[in-house]
């Protein structure tokens, strides 16, 4: 009974791990489906740390603005709501420089796109808080949290330090918005008489969310630096590797071409002229081996064409003597005249 209560439990393992596998895999096609059309292509193999991070950085942007442009459509249904016309034609701006921005992202252009997001937040943040309907109120002072947004965007496009530059353009905003955008008379009192009540707690969120982003960017980049330090090391040592790899086949084939060479030679001063070094293209002795084989080629041809000679030779010399035996044997057969001497020509 526990053995099938075993079983039980480990079929139900199995359907949670496949089924999590089933989520994490759709999830992965999904983000690379999306990256298609939104973020940088991918890096080569041989990218510098530099080339990977704007990739990375690309494809943060690309998950960032839609998230972005979703705000804006809910921002857009309040002011639908709230029939301001005004503000509805900023928002249709704004998202049309959204998908600009996912264009220049899918470009390459990561600083580019970045600059014209932090303007388009700016901009569209400073309109929409001067236009805002029934003027600034203690109530509605809460708005102004909203401009910790930047903080949040900005890190997918630029490094943590950019953090510093963001939360002093969000301390300017939220100060000139608060002095110079429309405001009702309550607003004005505490201006006059306790500002800190309007400033604190709105500077403190934009302190602790800056400090907090800050920290977590960069311990993210320390970790992807220290991994990029660790993958360039095992590059190195797989590089390293191989040439050795390399140097020890190289040394393994010279001394296997240096003792086919030398069999070659001992064999051909032996007589072997059908001897020849078996090395084959891309050896590092293959030109020496070509030049020794074509010239035991043309000692083999050369030899071929004395053997000739002397065959023929020999046969010439065995006419010669076969004439000479027939010659001398007519020589034989011929008779001699007597002499004729002085005595026998006077009788």
């Amino acid at each position: 009974m526990a053995h099938r209560h075993n079983d039980v439990s480990d079929d139900k393992g199995w359907l949670q791990d496949s089924t999590h596998t089933k989520k994490q895999s759709v999830w992965a096609v999904s983000l690379a489906w999306w990256y298609r059309f939104a973020a940088p292509p991918e890096p080569l193999t041989s990218a510098n740390f530099s080339q990977r991070e704007k990739i990375r950085r690309g494809r943060l942007a690309a998950i960032a603005i839609p998230i972005f442009i979703l705000f804006l459509l809910l921002v857009q249904l309040q002011i639908l709501a709230s029939h301001n016309l005004k503000a509805l034609v900023g928002i249709f701006l704004l998202l049309a420089a959204c998908f600009l921005l996912l264009f220049l992202n899918r470009k390459g252009f990561i600083r580019s796109a970045g600059i014209l997001a932090l303007v388009v937040l700016y901009a569209g943040e400073a309109i929409s808080l001067f236009i805002y309907p029934g003027r600034l109120t203690p109530s509605s002072i809460y708005i102004l949290d909203f401009t910790i947004i930047p903080d949040l965007i900005v890190l997918a496009f630029f490094a943590a330090n950019s953090l510093l530059l963001i939360f002093g353009l969000n301390v300017l905003e939220v100060w000139l918005v608060v002095v110079y955008a429309p405001h009702n008379f309550a607003i004005t009192q505490i201006l006059h008489r306790a500002p800190l009540e309007i400033f604190l707690h709105v500077y403190i969120l934009q302190l602790f969310t800056a400090l907090v982003l800050y920290i977590w960017a960069r311990s993210t980049e320390n970790v992807l630096a220290r991994a990029d330090w660790a993958e360039d090391i095992i590059a190195f040592e797989r590089r390293e590797k191989e040439r050795r790899e390399l140097e020890l086949e190289q040394k393994r084939q010279l001394d296997t071409g240096i003792q086919q060479i030398l069999q070659t030679h001992i064999a051909v001063a032996n007589g072997d002229l059908s001897a020849r070094v078996p090395l084959h293209q891309g050896h590092a002795l293959w030109q020496i081996a070509v030049a020794l084989n074509n010239l035991i080629s043309r000692l083999q041809s050369l030899s071929l064409r004395e053997h000739e000679l002397r065959q023929k030779m020999h046969k010439e010399d065995e006419r010669a003597t076969n004439r000479y035996h027939k010659y001398e044997g007519t020589q034989g057969r011929i008779p001699r005249l007597p002499k004729v001497d002085g005595t026998t020509k006077q009788t």
